[in-house]
């Protein structure tokens, strides 16, 4: 075999080389960093989420009260992101009106504060209804609640 084509032959397994090692490198770091992202601190898990995170004794209470509940919560995260709605409309308004964006942030503010309490009550009702292992499960699966990390 002569040098120039054995040069060729190694050159070309060298970029089929390299070209393995970028796809292999791209497919891990995508992996890597193309996760979800972690919930918002207060965040809840969806309804389909708590069934399966508590024990079959404690879903019909579940159940019960998201029928009893849920049109409520419904209702309020709507206000909610129409009141979000509106901000953006108002922030993006021309000519801008600095009074009624703040307006439309006050209402943002209240829809919010509703929505949260509307919650709030919720989950303590829950929590009221159901067995210590399946409050103990629920709280273990809610971001905010879990126990802050040591200080270092």
């Amino acid at each position: 075999m002569n040098r120039p084509r054995l040069v060729i032959i190694l050159s070309v397994l060298l970029l089929i080389s390299i070209g393995f090692n970028v796809f292999f490198v791209g497919m891990e770091g995508g992996r890597l960093f193309n996760r979800a992202p972690d919930p918002a601190p207060g965040a809840l898990p969806s309804p389909a989420q708590v069934t399966e995170i508590l024990p079959n004794p404690d879903r019909p209470a579940f159940r019960q009260m998201l029928h009893a509940r849920g049109p409520a919560l419904r209702a309020s995260g709507l206000a909610q992101r129409e009141a979000g709605l509106a901000v953006v409309m108002a922030a993006r308004a021309e000519p801008f009106n600095g009074e009624a964006l703040r307006k439309s942030l006050a209402a943002l503010r209240d829809a919010q504060r509703t929505s949260r309490e509307l919650r709030d009550e919720a989950f303590v009702d829950l929590m009221q209804h159901l067995s210590p292992d399946g409050r103990h499960r629920l709280v273990d699966a809610l971001p905010a609640l879990k126990e802050p990390p040591p200080p270092n």
